[in-house]
């Protein structure tokens, strides 16, 4: 029997699956009941995992996986415990962002076993349980509300990443997650997505293109990503083609105030209350640039299934968490 210290972004089944043991056995075993919830700092008690029988030996001692339609390289690299350049680099992929479903790729390292046929959710994804008790844990009363109701709510969970990377282009490797329950059944639907803000609209760009607030004192403008927490967003026309959502209410911002292209606790004074306003929309990019000065935004690619699995929803409740970096 061993224990295990609860980390924020935390979930039964990864919890379990990094373990090898069943999520529900893990439950059972901390006396946990729906909705299931885990809290930052809580020990739990992990039984010991049944080892399996040594693999037999293969050519390459690599595993393959077959890309289903939403998933990025970095679900693939955190299932199979591997970068995702190394994912990359094994596989010669191009475009890091940009990796269509069907694709087979090698896992470099890992032993071979079974891939989930195309289109099937991963086992990084969390199980149906944990996306109602992340709701339940981290949703405020309308979100809590509107899936009691059948209504779609949006689940964003972060990667941190760099405003410059991509060139500063901002790159996709968020998850935003449209989740309902319809018959009883949870519905999910995964998007690759961003919900940070790209160097291009920095303190080095154009005047006219700079975006951000000098929260530091230094004379520069210093970048802000939209804060942990839940939103309410309503449809406000459309832009670059499609239709668009701002947030109902002032929205409280992070800034990266030492102007590292990082969001941590070293940035001093780094919350912004009010000083984004209402801006942080949710609308659609470009395929290799995110358009993001700190909106929420998706690939033109995956926009219009966004749009559709939304179910000509208006409005919706949007649940934003970090995950670890």
């Amino acid at each position: 029997m061993g224990n295990y210290i609860v980390r924020r972004g935390d979930t039964l089944s990864g919890i379990g699956r990094e373990h090898g043991v069943a999520w529900q056995e893990l439950a059972k075993l901390n006396r946990l009941g729906e909705p299931y919830l885990l809290q930052p700092g809580q020990v739990l008690d992990i039984p010991d995992a049944e080892q399996p029988a040594p693999a037999a030996a293969t050519r390459t001692n690599e595993a393959v996986h077959v890309i289903g339609a939403g998933e990025t390289l970095g679900e693939i690299a955190r299932r199979y415990g591997v970068s995702v350049d190394s994912l990359v680099e094994a596989n010669g992929i191009a475009d890091r962002n940009l990796v269509p479903a069907g694709l087979t790729v090698k896992i470099p390292g890992a032993a071979p076993q079974a891939s989930p046929a195309p289109g099937k959710i991963a086992a990084s994804v969390p199980a149906s349980e944990d996306w109602a008790a992340l709701i339940a844990a981290h949703g405020d009363a309308e979100a809590k509300s509107d899936f009691a109701a059948g209504r779609r709510v949006v689940i964003a969970l972060r990667h941190p990443t760099r405003t410059d990377a991509n060139s500063g282009r901002g790159r996709y490797d968020d998850e935003m997650i449209v989740v309902c329950r319809e018959g009883g059944k949870l519905k999910v639907s995964r998007f690759l997505g961003n919900t940070e803000p790209s160097r291009q609209y920095g303190p080095e760009a154009a005047p006219k293109k700079r975006m951000g607030r000098n929260v530091g004192g230094d004379a520069r403008i210093d970048q802000g990503r939209l804060m942990e927490g839940c939103y309410r967003y309503i449809q406000d026309g459309m832009k670059y083609g499609e239709p668009c959502f701002r947030s109902r209410d002032v929205q409280p911002a992070e800034r990266d105030t030492n102007q590292d292209k990082t969001f941590t606790a070293a940035d001093p004074n780094r919350i912004d209350p009010r000083g984004a306003g209402k801006t942080m929309l949710v609308h659609r990019g470009a395929e290799d640039n995110t358009w993001s000065a700190g909106c929420q935004t998706l690939p033109r690619s995956r926009y219009k299934g966004f749009i559709k699995a939304l179910n000509r929803q208006s409005a919706f409740s949007y649940i934003l968490r970090n995950l670890p970096g």
